[in-house]
This record gives C-alpha cells, sequence and structure tokens, in this order.
C-alpha cells in the first residue's frame, strides 16, 4: 500500500510540472446500443446453465472447473490464451483475469466470468510501449510518449484514442483503449509466452474485493473455466490495489480518471 501512494505523490507531482491537465469529474460513459459482440455475450448470459450470483445460487451443483497452475507452465498459458481461453496472472497490483484481447470470441468470457456490465471498459496489457501504440491512434503524441518513458514497466494505465481495429467491447464502446505494461516478472513472462495483447480486470466478481493471491482467485471463480498462474507471497501484488489510470484527451491533455 506505501509503494502504491508513492507512486501516486510522484505521478501527481509528474502532472503538475510537466504536463497540463484537466479535471473533468463527471464525464459518464457513453450508452451506445450494444454491439453484436455485447449480444452474443447477452445470448451467452442468458442460455447459461450457471446461475449468476446476482440470484441465489448452491454452490454445491455446480462444478469447480478453475485450476492452479504452477509457473513452469507458462508457455502452456500462452498457448491457452492464443486460444481464446481465460488465464488469471498476477502483477505487481493484483492478479487479473487474462483473456486475448483482440479476439472478439475470448472477450466475452471475461465479462460472463465477472458477471461485469458492459459499460466498464477492460485494461490491455502489453509488454512494452511499442505494443501499445500499435492499439493506440496517435502514435507521436508528446504525453503518451512522456508517460510511457516515465512510467512503464509500472502500475500506470494510459487512456488514449484506440485505432479502429480494437473491439468496441474492451473499451465501452468510448472509443479510447486503456493500456498497461506491467513491471511483475510472471505477468511480463505470460505476455511473451502468449505474444498478443492480454486484457487483465481484476480477476474476481465484479464488485467483489481485488485478488492478490492465486488462492483469492479460486475462491471467487472456482466455477469459471479459468487457469491460475501460480505465485509466491512474496513475490506478487506487492502494491494490492489497481493501477493508477490517466487519459491522454485529443487535446493533448492529461486527465487523471483514478490514482
Amino acid at each position: 500500500m506505501h509503494s502504491k501512494l508513492a507512486f501516486g505523490y510522484y505521478f501527481m507531482s509528474f502532472l503538475l510540472f510537466h504536463i497540463k491537465k484537466t479535471w473533468p469529474l463527471n464525464q459518464k460513459l457513453s450508452r451506445s446500443k450494444p454491439t453484436s459482440i455485447q449480444k452474443r455475450l447477452l445470448a451467452m448470459m442468458e442460455s447459461s446453465e450457471t446461475t449468476f450470483s446476482t440470484s441465489a445460487k448452491n454452490d454445491n451443483n455446480l462444478k469447480i472447473q478453475a485450476k492452479i497452475i504452477p509457473i513452469d507452465r507458462m508457455a502452456e498459458c500462452g498457448e491457452r490464451l492464443r486460444q481464446g481461453e481465460l488465464v488469471a496472472f498476477p502483477t505487481e497490483t493484483v492478479y487479473g483475469l487474462g483473456a486475448h484481447a483482440l479476439d472478439s470470441n475470448a472477450i466475452p468470457k471475461v465479462f460472463k466470468a465477472k458477471e461485469r456490465p458492459f459499460s466498464d471498459p477492460l485494461i490491455v496489457h502489453v509488454l512494452d510501449a511499442k505494443d501499445a501504440f500499435e492499439l493506440w491512434e496517435d502514435t507521436t503524441n508528446p504525453a503518451l510518449l512522456c508517460l510511457t518513458e516515465n512510467f512503464w514497466p509500472g502500475p500506470l494505465t494510459i487512456v488514449a484514442k484506440a485505432k479502429s481495429h480494437i473491439p468496441d467491447i474492451i473499451m465501452a464502446n468510448t472509443g479510447f483503449v486503456a493500456c498497461r505494461c506491467p513491471s511483475h516478472s510472471i505477468a511480463r513472462d505470460l505476455l511473451r509466452h502468449a505474444q498478443v495483447p492480454i486484457v487483465g480486470p481484476s480477476a474476481n466478481k465484479f464488485g467483489h474485493v481485488s485478488p492478490t493471491s492465486a488462492e483469492h482467485v479460486f475462491d471467487d471463480l472456482r466455477h469459471e473455466n479459468v487457469w491460475i498462474v501460480e505465485s509466491s507471497n512474496n513475490t506478487c501484488c506487492d502494491i494490492g490495489v489497481e493501477s493508477t489510470v490517466a487519459k491522454v484527451t485529443d487535446d493533448g491533455n492529461v486527465v487523471l480518471l483514478r490514482q
């Protein structure tokens, strides 16, 4: 927690001295009509035999599907992600629920497993800034270059205008995609093996406490088809809360969305 606070103070100071900032505190996500992917996800939810936690459910009648996977099977985890399945992994902040960020069949599985509303966009994890600029529209924006050079890898998520091929469902139809370059060694190893960008919201049911261990993830997602990468307690989730989020607007201003 102390490292998170220190990062927040450092990041705030950086914004004050190096980047012009604005503060639209009451921005709301767009409420456009659901996309074809969202319609398909709704159909999945309606046809699923699994009862969602918003209703009363009997865990004794549900099959345990989640598996805790040792870190020496990282190549298999990377292949699983490329095949469109879910892999939960540790970062320096909290455990993320990973899926192939550009696979329109894989992304709905994240929303279904978390019971997450479409109005909440997903953060995309990348191995380096070069991979993020493959997703952002403006590859020469000084603010983006400044933030990635000074704070990546690390617990900073940067939101910027997306390229046209990014699935709308991960952006909540906003046209802006959130990217983060984690510093955790296991997260980075998984990205190397997967060779694709990975969405990674916290690996828990929506509204529950964010997990900081493989056991926490298993307790919350035991009935979901997810592999959970194991990590020792002394190398996992040192910060323990979600990343700082900054948005780079069309006019180049930087807005702090979450500290």
